[in-house]
This record gives structure tokens, sequence and C-alpha cells, in this order.
């Protein structure tokens, strides 16, 4: 599939306002995005191309013209909601076992984007890192601060979970000091964006 694993700005967008509002027209998120309607058309083909939407219906105009496309996110994006096992299972590790499990498991989670040498450049783990992200569909993104760099996790996959079972940050951090070689602290936990989506946020210790 092909996923863009440094997804543009405007396709998080897209995707934030379709978790939002469920579905949505090309033209409501020109409107509600205030880019233009070709941009919008651009990143919904690449959007729909890479599973992330589909077209649900067509909505009749108001007055004369073609009847304008329904976009929705596809069943198995919606569908990423851990069951309710996953939860009792991380709650039934003790506390003094869970580095030990949480790295095994970090381990298996990037397996198939696995982190790269210890002496590459910040950088360069920074882009391996939120590419290995965004194949679990984090819609991550690494931004550059004056303090550390940030790693930014848009979409939560343990969404069903999080609040009742705070240990899934846990296992997010060890995935991200597996993946960058670097300590990393949580600085912001399901935090509203200016979009109106939750995200967290870690910041690399340098």
């Amino acid at each position: 599939m092909g996923y863009n694993a440094l997804m543009h700005p405007t396709r998080q967008q897209i995707l934030e306002y379709l978790e939002r509002r469920q579905q949505a027209t090309s033209a409501e998120l020109s409107r509600a995005l205030r880019v233009t309607a070709a941009n919008v058309r651009h990143h919904l083909a690449i959007l729909e191309e890479d599973g992330w939407i589909q077209v649900t219906g067509k909505r009749a105009p108001k007055g004369k013209g073609r009847p304008t496309k329904v976009y929705a996110l596809t069943p198995r994006r919606q569908a990423d909601n851990l069951p309710e096992l996953l939860c009792a299972l991380l709650k039934g590790i003790p506390p003094e076992a869970r580095p030990a499990v949480f790295d095994s498991l970090a381990e298996k989670l990037s397996a198939d984007t696995p982190p790269l040498p210890p002496e590459y450049h910040l950088t360069h783990h920074l882009i391996q890192t939120v590419k290995c992200l965004n194949t679990m569909h984090y819609r991550a993104r690494w931004e550059a601060h004056a303090a550390a760099p940030r790693i930014r996790l848009n979409h939560c996959p343990y969404a069903a979970v999080a609040e009742a079972c705070p240990e899934v940050c846990e296992l997010d951090a060890h995935l991200l000091e597996h993946l960058l070689h670097r300590r990393v602290k949580q600085i912001a936990r399901r935090k509203e964006s200016s979009s109106g989506g939750p995200y967290c946020l870690f910041a690399i210790e340098t």
C-alpha cells in the first residue's frame, strides 16, 4: 500500500475531520480546512488510494450540477480499537516487570521497520521512527524545538482503552526509546489540537 510515512499535514487534518464528523464532501473539507478545492481533491485522491478513506455515497446539489462524492474513513481505519483483553493483559503485568516486557513488545512491533544503528545522526533516527510509527497508523511527525526534538502522535491506535489503561502510554515510550536509542518523556497526553483532534507529545532527551 502506497502509504506516505511522512504524512502531509493537510491529509492529517482531513483524517481528523472525518474522525470527528464521520463524513464530508470535498467542498465541506475545503471550507473547514481553508484550502483550495483542487488541493483538497489532490489529498483525497492520495488518501483513497492508500486505503484511508472511501466514497460512501453521493450528495445531490441544491441547484444544478453533478452529485458530490461523500467521503468517510474506511471500516478498517475506523476499527483500530484494541480489545479489552489488551487492557487486562497490561494491567496484569507487575510494575517491576513492565520495562522488560515493554522492551520485548517494542522490538516485536518494530520488526518490519527496525531502528537504525545508534551511531546514525538523530535526524535519521527521527525520520526512521516516524516511518515505523506510521506503518502502525499513529499519524506521527517529528518537530524541532529549542529544548529538544519532539515526536507528535496525532492518532492513538489504543483509543478504546487508553483512558482506562494508561499503561499503553508506557508502551509507546518504550517503542520510541527502542527506535531512537534515546530516552523520551511524555509531555502531553490526549491533548486537544487547534483542529480538534487529540494528540500525544514526547520530548527526546539529547
